[in-house]
């Protein structure tokens, strides 16, 4: 178990060493705890007991734009930030599978 503290703002746990890390994932779940049930996290086990005692999970998602991906063969999905794709069977595509090939991350 690895405690990472983020500038006194966040700590990241993770269940491997990540070396050095820039506390800017790309990917970041956040789930609320209360002060007394965070200071007894110090193992996996003990998150993994925090995470199913329930959380609420809230997803923003460009759907607007799903209907026509899905439409041309795609899969709605996000560049792994803010940013709309559509996964087609030959890679990202900006709107749907005729579009703008997605640039690369």
């Amino acid at each position: 178990m690895y405690s990472i503290n983020c500038n006194n703002t966040k700590v990241v746990y993770t269940v491997s060493d990540l070396g050095s890390i820039n506390c800017n994932p790309t990917v970041i779940v956040e789930f609320p705890i209360m002060v007394n049930q965070a200071v007894g996290i110090t193992t996996a086990n003990a998150i993994n007991q925090t995470l199913q005692g329930g959380f609420d999970l809230t997803w923003t998602g460009n759907y607007g734009e799903c209907p026509g991906c899905v439409a041309t063969g795609g899969a709605c999905g996000n560049d792994g930030g803010t940013g709309f794709r559509c996964f087609c069977r030959d890679g990202a595509y900006i709107t749907d599978c005729y579009s703008k090939k997605a640039p690369s991350s």
